[in-house]
């Protein structure tokens, strides 16, 4: 193995370069600092760099390139700004809940005026921001499914679609009633496992329900006579043929 003292003039040269680029590094390091502080003394006299900042300074207001966009709705909104505001103001106070197709609205409204109502029947306090809490709504549906009447006469019960589509149009009304309305995840699971309970007592009727009915003679009548007809198409059709083949 060759000694290390093949390697120690090697070693001695690249030291020394090394040293002499960092030295000339820092010297040009230097310089550019001395430059820029000269440069701050000449613009700024009596000032040294460390004292500069860039928010004393005064800079000129960028213009707007669309100051003139819009300019006539601008310009017909001013002329009539008394107006507008009034009617806007009046628009905000008396704006209903009317999103959606009809048949939604009156459901909104259907199920809003029984929850209403049941609120003032109980004389529970209702916070006007953030609505009614979610135990009372919880104790509303417990209570209106024993009182829903059906279309139907011999229905037993309200079907459990019923209540969840009510529930949506409640949660729905409540939202644009009250900024604040919230049910959160505890509550929701809640209100589920009750609809799942009066199921399963019978109170709710899951899935469709349709209602028995004995046959009529008029429909009895229609069905037997086009029994007979197409009985009666398929026998000439079967005589034709075997006409046909005898000939």
């Amino acid at each position: 193995m060759p000694s290390n003292k093949h390697y120690k003039p090697k070693f001695a040269y690249f030291q020394s370069r090394h040293s002499q680029l960092f030295k000339a590094k820092s010297k040009s390091t230097s310089l550019e600092s001395i430059s820029s502080q000269c440069w701050l003394a000449e613009k700024m006299p009596g000032r040294r760099a460390e004292d500069f900042n860039s928010s004393d300074q005064e800079y000129d207001t960028a213009s707007n390139k669309h100051a003139r966009k819009g300019f006539v709705s601008i310009e017909a909104m001013q002329e009539n700004m008394f107006e507008d505001r009034k009617r806007s103001k009046n628009r905000l106070r008396e704006q209903e809940h009317t999103l959606g197709a009809p048949g939604s609205i009156d459901m909104r409204g259907l199920w809003l005026n029984r929850l209403d109502n049941y609120v003032a029947i109980s004389k529970v306090i209702v916070d006007k921001t953030k609505g009614p809490e979610p135990d009372t709504l919880y104790r509303f549906l417990e209570t209106i499914v024993t009182h829903i009447k059906s279309n139907f006469k011999n229905k037993p019960a309200p079907q459990l679609q019923t209540i969840k589509n009510a529930f949506r149009y409640i949660s729905s009304g409540l939202l644009f009633r009250h900024e604040s309305w919230q049910l959160s995840k505890h509550h929701a699971i809640k209100i589920d496992t009750l609809l799942d309970a009066l199921t399963k007592e019978g109170k709710l009727i899951r899935g469709r329900w349709s209602k028995n009915q004995w046959l009529g003679t008029v429909l009895f009548e229609k069905m037997a006579r086009a029994w007979l007809e197409a009985g009666l198409c398929v026998i000439y059709i079967i005589w034709e043929q075997l006409n046909l083949a005898a000939a």
